[in-house]
């Protein structure tokens, strides 16, 4: 079985994730567009691909699938996400899962204001939605409506920056300053539709938007209501859910519909999505985990260096 993991950047720890899971069985080839990636150097195997944005991706990707038997196509930048969704029957025709959710669910997970508009709509808490900055008190928070990690992403204290931002209102979201631990939980959904897992852990030390110092939990009502969020919203797989946790309630930030960067602190509490993955895609079931994880891991992520001849750079 091969496993191809694309836009692998420095994502070490997923690629040793699945490697782990394939015990052996099969080889994990990370796909980027350069090799000045530290994962492409930790996989079994690397290639080179054009952007995601590039009218060749797809037919690239498919060609690199067939040619290595790929069973299973594991998508982890946002941009991507939605293309391999509308794609994943071609994938599927020549024998290759991709992990992805279907494109009527990843919508809102990549739109920001779609997010709230649906967690409003199914009852689900979310921050308050400033319309007009002009009405509301500072400070704020913004965020752009479509965006991953910390870009773009701050509080709003002043008014010389409000104005800045009054003519590009219709690609950010504004909302309330929320002062409450943050939280992630990663919410696993089979292939068929069911819950297995869902492991909520607190973002002690976050830099660039990934947490660097975390730590699992056990709070029933975390795990269930981000669990609820996911099966409301069609998602399956592995899904990297952000929430305030306040004393009365959940408020939820946004859904990530792949790995996150501290995907990694779930694996290692009990919940290893990427073998449950191997798992359906070789045919089997995944039974539920339930509170079957440790709530009292930590994990203290830090920086690595590779180093590798520079001619392996040339290619």
């Amino acid at each position: 079985m091969s496993v191809l993991i694309t836009s692998a950047s420095r994502k070490v720890s997923l690629v040793e994730a699945f490697r782990s899971a394939l015990q052996g069985s099969g080889e994990v080839i990370a796909a980027d567009i350069t090799l000045w990636a530290a994962a492409m150097h930790r996989a079994d195997r690397s290639v080179l691909i054009p952007p995601s944005e590039a009218p060749e991706f797809i037919d690239v990707l498919l060609e690199l699938c067939e040619q290595h038997e790929v069973e299973l196509l594991v998508p982890t930048r946002d941009d991507e996400l939605s293309i391999l969704s509308a794609s994943a029957g071609s994938f599927a025709a020549i024998g290759t899962r991709v992990h992805v959710s279907p494109p009527q669910a990843i919508e809102p997970c990549l739109d920001k204001r779609l997010f709230h508009e649906f967690c409003v709509d199914n009852g689900f808490p979310v921050p308050d939605l400033i319309v007009d900055p002009n009405l509301s008190d500072l400070p704020l928070f913004v965020r752009p409506r479509r965006g991953k990690g910390s870009v773009g992403i701050g509080r709003v204290d002043r008014e010389d920056q409000l104005q800045t931002l009054e003519a590009n209102l219709d690609m950010v979201i504004l909302n309330r300053i929320v002062e409450a631990p943050e939280y992630t939980i990663d919410v696993f959904i089979s292939e068929g539709g069911a819950l297995v897992s869902a492991v909520p852990r607190e973002r002690v030390t976050v830099v660039a938007g990934e947490s660097y110092v975390a730590r699992t939990t056990r709070d029933s009502e975390l795990a269930q209501s981000a669990a609820d969020l996911c099966l409301a919203m069609g998602l399956i797989g592995h899904n990297t859910v952000q929430a305030f946790r306040l004393e009365d309630h959940v408020s939820f930030i946004e859904v990530n519909p792949r790995f996150g960067g501290g995907a990694a602190l779930g694996f290692a509490a009990g919940a290893p999505t990427p073998e449950w993955l191997l798992t359906e895609v070789r045919g089997g079931s995944v039974e539920a985990l339930g509170d079957g994880y440790d709530p009292n891991l930590v994990m203290l992520r830090y920086t690595n260096d590779v180093f590798i001849d520079q001619a392996r750079l040339q290619k």
